[in-house]
């Protein structure tokens, strides 16, 4: 069984489009009570639940609204926390889902019940001018079934860690991703939807899909204009050291490498852009 969560906020028209989107989809795999949807609300202030309740409702689905704004990432987490199904899949909003995902995604977790994590395969857009960057993410040695920590290592040494970083391209396990929502810490690090998925690669088996059926835009959005340098010079190297607690080491993996021996420079960035608040964060996290 699977719940299908959209974290949002103050975005009611963009959701509303996502949750039609996903509906169909889930009529279309014919999969019923095998499947939920779920909203996760983050205290929105426009017309997100006058909109979407009674739509959720109406169609035996789920609304929730948190009390208040857990941030960004706390509201991820409360979608993981929030399933009560096998597996989860984190959707955001407004990203692009193909027609016949649901349906796909439906039919690889009964086919492989066992896995921990399937990894969507996304083609990448650029967000800035709208081109089409590259039609698959993975390489194809890369697509299949693997397991644990040293294939993960392996696949991070050769395959950039965005596709781990952006929600929409995992599918988890429930029992495994809220087992490793335990490891988190302070809900405030952006790169705990890094942290997640690593840590559910490390404890299972996990797929790759070989269908591309998801579009990853990367850049020229106001997230990664208004938090790239925390993400680098604090964030990631912060969940980096709460994955070795738990057993799993990938600081010698090179594109992790190279963010710890750039640290310095991506502190001062960020400190320049958002002066004390940096110290703050660098001590919270």
């Amino acid at each position: 069984s699977l719940t299908i969560a959209i974290p949002t906020f103050n975005r009611a028209q963009k959701a509303l489009t996502q949750v039609r989107r996903l509906l169909s989809q889930m009529e279309e795999a014919g999969l019923g009570s095998r499947m939920r949807l779920l909203i996760c609300d983050n205290a929105s202030t426009d017309q997100t639940r006058e909109v979407l309740e009674p739509l959720l409702l109406s169609q035996g689905q789920a609304y929730i609204r948190n009390e208040q704004n857990l941030g960004l990432i706390g509201n991820y987490c409360r979608c993981l926390e929030l399933a009560t199904t096998d597996f989860v899949w984190v959707v955001g909003d407004d990203d692009e889902v193909d027609k016949g995902c649901v349906s796909m995604i439906g039919s690889k977790l009964a086919a492989n019940p066992h896995v921990s994590a399937l990894f969507l395969n996304p083609r990448r857009r650029d967000g800035l001018t709208g081109g089409m960057l590259t039609s698959d993410y993975y390489p194809a040695r890369w697509v299949g079934c693997f397991e644990g920590f040293e294939d993960a290592k392996s696949l991070l040494g050769e395959v950039h860690h965005s596709a781990w970083l952006w929600i929409t391209g995992s599918v988890l396990a429930v029992d495994s991703a809220q087992r490793a929502l335990r490891s988190t810490g302070n809900r405030d690090n952006l790169a705990i939807a890094l942290m997640i998925p690593m840590l559910v690669a490390c404890s299972g088996k996990w797929e790759v899909s070989s269908d591309v059926s998801v579009t990853m835009v990367e850049g020229g959005n106001s997230w990664s204009k208004s938090f790239y340098r925390r993400l680098y010079a604090i964030d990631i190297p912060s969940v980096l050291r709460r994955i070795k607690d738990a057993g799993y080491d990938f600081t010698a993996v090179p594109q992790f490498r190279a963010i710890q021996s750039r640290r310095w420079k991506s502190l001062i960035g960020d400190f320049r852009r958002r002066g004390v608040q940096t110290l703050i964060d660098l001590q919270r996290l």
